[in-house]
């Protein structure tokens, strides 16, 4: 633990400490992005939760650097986070990283969190995420969304650096911890339009959708991992369930492979591993019926094409469920 008395004066300067940091964390030059990723590491060591007050600037800063092209500025940069998560709360900082991750092109996370009103958990429903809901209780006043489209390159390409973020934030956190935002984090990844394409994109937005893709599968491997059946059963099993199944139906090209599509599918087997050591195919049996009510309510398949992603769903979900499974839930909603 840091010396309280050193703790305490960096942490009344800390005002002061923190803009020329970031600032300069967003330097042209790698010399002086690690000089202030060394600064800000030491700086969030000795202040420890006292960097609440100021995690909408500092969060911001952190995911756009997170990824950064210098390995060393990356690395350091990932060593922050894991600072950040471990000395403030996640009752603060998930309902903020989950507020940009849902939205689009053009949002803004500015502000503290002392001024935005951070005091409860986030809570989300597994039956509504398919109409863009899993929405904390509270709304930090520190988010301020500009008008731009939900799916555009720019907006899918922010969701991979917070992803990361989250990730790094979340990487010391126990299944107890993560309880209560399961279903809040799980409902906000599961959304049909955050990392997968309406339709087929071109080439420059495909990059973006199949590196955030990636980064959307490694973040829910690893709350596999934390929570376990936690995340893996009952309303948070769909929804972890509907994203990994998403991105496993996203057709494959020459340009970007098919690397997304296979780390889902291997999620899908630790998810049905953290079951009480299940199959994939009991995995299937159980949230296949509900998945596929939701994506063919309302006769939705009579307006499907070739390249729309709920028919590239709907393939995917028969090729992995099995003939048995899938004949037996499509006899109910797709009576002849």
């Amino acid at each position: 633990a840091p010396p309280a008395g050193a703790a305490g004066l960096v942490a009344c300067e800390l005002h002061r400490l923190l803009p020329p940091a970031l600032k300069e964390l967003s330097d042209w030059t790698a010399k002086a992005r690690i000089r202030a990723a060394d600064t800000l590491a030491g700086t969030l060591w000795l202040v420890g939760p006292a960097a609440t007050d100021h995690l909408g600037p500092l969060l911001a800063a952190l995911s756009k650097t997170v990824e950064d092209s210098d390995e060393g500025v990356a690395r350091q940069v990932r060593r922050c986070a894991q600072l950040v998560g471990r000395s403030c709360d996640l009752a603060v900082y998930v309902p903020l990283v989950l507020d940009q991750l849902r939205a689009p092109s053009g949002a803004a996370l500015v502000g503290s969190a002392a001024t935005a009103g951070c005091g409860g958990n986030s809570a989300g429903g597994g039956a509504d995420f398919l109409r863009g809901g899993g929405h904390s209780r509270m709304r930090p006043a520190a988010v301020t969304v500009l008008e731009g489209a939900e799916t555009d390159a720019g907006a899918i390409g922010r969701r991979a650096g917070w992803l990361s973020l989250l990730g790094e934030l979340l990487a010391g956190a126990t299944a107890e911890q993560l309880r209560p935002h399961l279903s809040a984090l799980l409902a906000t990844v599961a959304r049909p339009v955050f990392c997968v394409p309406g339709r087929a994109s071109d080439d420059d937005a495909g990059a973006s959708f199949a590196a955030t893709q990636l980064r959307l599968c490694s973040f829910l491997g690893q709350l596999i991992s934390s929570a376990g059946a936690a995340c893996a059963s009952g309303d948070n099993g769909l929804l972890l369930y509907s994203a990994l199944m998403r991105v496993a139906s996203v057709p494959s090209s020459a340009q970007h492979g098919f690397a997304s599509q296979r780390r889902a599918i291997e999620c899908l087997s630790a998810m049905a591993a953290a079951v009480d050591g299940g199959s994939a195919e009991a995995l299937h049996a159980v949230f296949l019926p509900p998945l596929l009510a939701q994506i063919t309510a309302g006769e939705a398949y009579k307006s499907w094409k070739v390249d729309s992603a709920e028919w590239h769903l709907f393939q995917a979900l028969c090729r992995q469920a099995g003939g048995a499974t899938c004949a037996r839930v499509l006899l109910l909603l797709l009576p002849p």
